[in-house]
């Protein structure tokens, strides 16, 4: 497989369609439901604690058996009935129900009837899409339904209320949604999950009818649709694992299948290469002689992004990441050309979406005073800022003389003080814990976590040195007293741990940008809501799966109020008019060789 050349690849989306308006009559939404306004701070103090109790604490010991009660080890769900124009129609879409107004911009698009793109030039090897695109009659959800966990109430608030509000006409044609848990379905218990979609409950007017967690779909013309549980820690269960080797028996040479799963083989490879080895080789073996994978879709990164497998021309498999649902954006400027990167190439990325300049620029989003995530970080750094003060100044435990004089013994004052060495031990020890490269370069993530130590001293040494400053300006600069002296210790310790804060956003930018580290922290400190996408599939008469993916940009600001009292939809957006583009799309015919896992 050819190494890609300098230029990193980007989406062409061409001339962005306006999204057609409508003004809709109030009474859609209910008044009286309640919508996540915001997107999750995943940096906030509370929530951001909360989740990560959740990450340490979640377990999947359901992930090996069956739901109880389910009747049909290899439930399949017929999806083969052409409709009027001889074609079947699919439309997938991950991650979902994080803020309102992102995740109701793609549920709007999707429960149209009909969509139209842009026309692709003559020349740039994409399919023309049918004007306009119909809505397809099933549903297929990849992974991380809700977030940041799940939870009756997350679901009814954040996926239900805008799928319910989404669907367009009185189509009597039965629809169907078919989903899979990604990990944030996991978190706090897959029940809730299970009520939904297991139980033969409704998203909106899609009826769920699966009997597992996992699915299994015929489509027309020898293609199958499987999507598989992965729970959270990666693992497929025995059950599970029965479940596709009875499945596979009902293949026939010649038939593809189309897998979904919750976390993208290439990002495997790259993170975990064990964990992906296992999984291909499961997937293998399921596989009878003759029947091929061409196509991997998955989500949990939030972009879109194109790999093309295996170092085979006459053999391509296209990996599909299109975790556009609704949860914030990912970056896509630090993806590598090429997965592994420090050896021969197994994914070549071939399309991404955003572009890497406008990647960049949603970074600029993570501001340090107008993020609303500060409104709980900077108190709580500042209250930390202030105990070092407080603690270098009160000599309890403590030796060494009793006067500040320079800055240099207002520094050592406070390490005379044994309570003080004490919280910077731990500090250095939190610090040491809490480094997650999340990087998709093995061997920077192996230097990242040995670095830990030196995270854990770098955050204890600016402790130090920022509450030793403050220590030194109130008593020696200020020569403060009295009620003036509580004031400017706040005061001053606010400042130390806006700097601090401001540094570490910084940090987590250059990170990122250089040396692709840590962008699940960077991004989610600006938690955009922009670059929305889903993929709208056909299988037509003659066996050709097309597959068109669908991006919205700007996505509209203010749904809620728009559909409970009436208003136009997509409603307007600071960002510029909401638009429909064509990111980008691919025929498989039957008769073309492609690869098994």
């Amino acid at each position: 497989m050819p190494r890609l050349d300098e230029r990193q690849p980007e989406a062409v989306p061409g001339p962005g369609a306006p999204a057609p308006r409508t003004r809709v009559a109030p009474g859609i939404l209910a008044p009286n439901v309640r919508t996540r306004k915001h997107m999750v701070r995943w940096l906030g103090v509370f929530e951001g604690a909360w989740i990560g109790w959740l990450k340490r604490h979640s377990r999947a010991d359901a992930a090996s058996g069956p739901l109880e009660g389910a009747v049909d080890p290899v439930h399949v769900l017929d999806h083969a009935t052409p409709g009027p124009d001889g074609s079947v129609w699919f439309d997938y879409v991950a991650d979902l129900g994080d803020a309102f107004d992102p995740t109701m911009a793609v549920a709007w698009q999707i429960g149209r009837t009909g969509l139209t793109l842009a026309a692709p030039a003559p020349d740039d090897g994409r399919p023309t899409p049918p004007a306009p695109l119909p809505r397809g009659r099933l549903l297929v959800l990849g992974g991380d339904e809700v977030y940041p966990a799940a939870g009756a109430g997350r679901y009814a608030r954040q996926l239900l209320a805008p799928y319910g509000a989404a669907f367009e006409g009185d189509d009597d044609h039965r629809h169907r949604v078919v989903a899979i848990p990604g990990n944030h379905d996991w978190m706090n218990g897959i029940g809730a999950f299970e009520d939904i979609f297991v139980r033969g409950n409704e998203l909106g007017r899609w009826r769920a009818e699966q009997s597992t967690r996992w699915f299994v779909v015929r489509l027309p013309h020898g293609w199958w649709l499987w999507g598989i549980d992965t729970a959270l820690g990666g693992q497929v269960g025995d059950t599970q694992a029965d479940h596709f080797r009875r499945a596979a028996a009902l293949l026939a040479p010649g038939d593809r299948v189309v897998l979904c799963t919750p976390v993208p083989l290439w990002q495997l490879r790259a993170k975990r290469p064990a964990d992906h080895d296992a999984l291909r080789a499961l997937v293998a073996s399921w596989m009878p002689d003759g029947v091929t994978v061409p196509l991997y879709l998955s989500g949990d990164s939030h972009y879109f992004a194109v790999h093309e497998g295996r170092d085979d021309a006459e053999r391509p498999e296209w990996h599909v990441t299109t975790g556009g649902g609704g949860a914030f954006l990912h970056p896509t400027h630090s993806l590598a050309p090429a997965v592994p990167a420090d050896g021969p190439a197994e994914y070549a990325l071939r399309c991404r979406w955003p572009t890497a300049s406008d990647s960049r620029a949603v970074m600029g989003g993570a501001r340090l005073l107008t993020d609303r995530q500060t409104l709980t970080v900077l108190p709580a750094v500042a209250l930390a800022h202030g105990l070092g003060v407080a603690l270098a100044g009160s000599r309890w435990l403590a030796w060494g003389a009793d006067r500040v004089g320079s800055f240099g013994h207002a520094l050592g004052r406070a390490a005379s003080s044994a309570l003080f060495l004490a919280v910077l031990a731990a500090i250095v020890l939190v610090g040491r814990r809490t480094v997650e490269p999340n990087s998709i370069e093995q061997g920077l993530a192996r230097i990242a976590k040995r670095l830990g130590w030196v995270h854990g001293l770098v955050l204890a040494a600016l402790w130090w040195l920022t509450t030793g400053a403050v220590a030194w300006w109130v008593d020696t600069a200020l020569d403060a007293r009295g009620a003036g002296r509580a004031v400017a210790y706040a005061v001053g310790s606010l400042v130390s741990a806006a700097l601090v804060y401001g540094w570490f956003l910084a940090a987590l930018r250059w990170l990122c940008t250089r040396y692709r580290l840590n962008d699940n922290l960077a991004y989610a400190a600006a938690h955009s809501g922009r670059y929305k996408h889903f993929l709208r599939c056909r299988v037509d008469a003659a066996g050709d799966l097309a597959v068109f993916a669908v991006g919205i940009d700007p996505i509209g600001s203010g749904w809620a109020r728009a559909l409970q009292h009436g208003g136009m939809v997509p409603p307007d957006d600071p960002h510029g008019e909401p638009r429909l583009h064509y990111l980008w799309g691919r025929t498989f015919t039957p008769d073309a060789t492609t690869p098994g896992p």
